[in-house]
C-alpha cells in the first residue's frame, strides 16, 4: 500500500522461499524511493525466511507480514507508536479478510483469528499473534533466538510466541494497525492449507510446544454458529461443513506427519484432544 511512513526511515526486505521463478524479476516497479532488497533461499520455510530476512535487516525494529497481504497506509506509523512507548512489547495488529465473498478465505480467516474478538476487551488474554501482521524489536528478537525452523509448513509464530510469554514479554493487541489479507481460495486449496496446519500442530504439539492449550467441542460448535451467522441460506450449512473438514484436515495432516516421522524412525507423538487450528 502507500505507506505514510517518511520513506527515508523504513526498508522492505522480501524473501523469497524458492519460488520456480526467482522474484528479482519483477521488482523493479516498486523500487519507489525506501530501501527494498529481494533475498533468494531454498524452499526453507516461513520461519527461515523470515530469519533470514532479520539477519539482513538494519532497523531497531522489524514488522512481518505476507506476501499475500497489504498493509494499511498507517500501519508502519501504528506500530511505532507502541514500540516507540514500550520496546519490549510484542505488537500483533488487527488482520482483516479482503476477499469477504469467497467463503473459504472467510471461514478460514475466522478460524486462524478466532481469538483475536476477546484481545480488545480482555488484554490479559493475549498470548499469540499470526506472523501476517506481528512487530516487536530486534532485541526482543534476538533474546527469544528467533523462529523455529524446524516448525513447517505452520506454527512456528505461535512457538515464538511461547517463548516470547515465557521470558516475561507482553503481547499487546493494536487494532490500529491494519493489514488486509488477500487470499482468494478454493474448496483444495483450503483442504491443502488445513493439512499443513495439521502436520505443523502435530509437531508443535508433540515436540516444542512450551503451553498447549486445549480445544474443547463447546468452542467448535460457538466457531461454527459464527461462521453461520455471517453466511445466508444454504451457505451457512456449507460455511459449517467447512469448519468440520478443516478438522477433518487438520486430523489428515496430523497422522501423515506421524507416520512421516514413524517411518523416518524418529518416534513422535500427537497431542490429544480437538486439533483445531488456531
Amino acid at each position: 500500500s502507500e505507506s505514510d511512513f517518511p520513506k527515508e526511515e523504513f526498508e522492505v526486505i522480501v524473501v523469497d522461499d524458492g519460488s520456480p521463478e526467482p522474484i528479482e524479476l519483477s521488482v523493479d516497479q516498486f523500487q519507489t524511493g525506501f530501501n527494498f532488497f529481494v533475498l533468494r533461499q531454498e524452499n526453507a520455510g516461513a520461519g527461515a525466511a523470515r530469519n533470514l530476512g532479520v539477519r539482513h535487516s538494519s532497523g531497531r525494529y522489524l514488522a512481518f507480514i505476507d506476501d499475500d497481504c497489504l498493509a494499511g497506509a498507517g500501519w508502519l506509523k501504528a506500530i511505532q507508536a507502541r514500540l516507540s512507548v514500550n520496546p519490549c512489547l510484542v505488537v500483533g495488529g488487527l488482520t482483516t479478510n479482503a476477499p469477504s465473498g469467497n467463503v473459504y478465505a472467510r471461514v478460514s480467516h475466522r478460524l486462524a483469528h478466532k481469538d483475536y474478538v476477546k484481545y480488545e476487551t480482555d488484554p490479559s488474554s493475549v498470548y499469540f499473534f499470526g506472523s501476517n501482521n506481528f512487530a516487536l524489536s530486534r532485541e526482543t528478537f534476538d533474546r527469544a533466538g528467533g523462529f523455529d525452523e524446524r516448525l513447517r509448513p505452520a506454527y512456528e509464530d505461535r512457538e515464538l510466541c511461547d517463548r516470547l510469554v515465557e521470558e516475561g514479554f507482553h503481547l499487546a493487541y493494536a487494532p490500529e494497525a491494519v493489514v488486509a489479507h488477500n487470499r482468494v481460495m478454493t474448496l483444495t486449496s483450503f483442504f491443502r492449507q488445513h493439512m499443513g496446519y495439521g502436520r505443523g500442530a502435530f509437531f508443535y504439539y508433540g515436540g516444542t510446544a512450551r503451553r498447549s492449550r486445549s480445544v474443547t467441542f463447546a468452542s467448535l460448535f460457538r466457531l461454527m454458529g459464527e461462521v453461520a451467522g455471517e453466511s445466508y441460506g444454504a451457505g451457512r450449512v456449507y460455511a459449517i461443513a467447512l469448519v468440520i473438514l478443516s478438522q477433518l484436515a487438520a486430523s489428515c495432516g496430523m497422522i501423515f506427519a506421524a507416520l512421516r516421522r514413524e517411518k523416518q524412525g524418529r518416534g513422535g507423538r500427537c497431542s490429544s484432544g480437538v486439533p483445531i487450528l488456531y
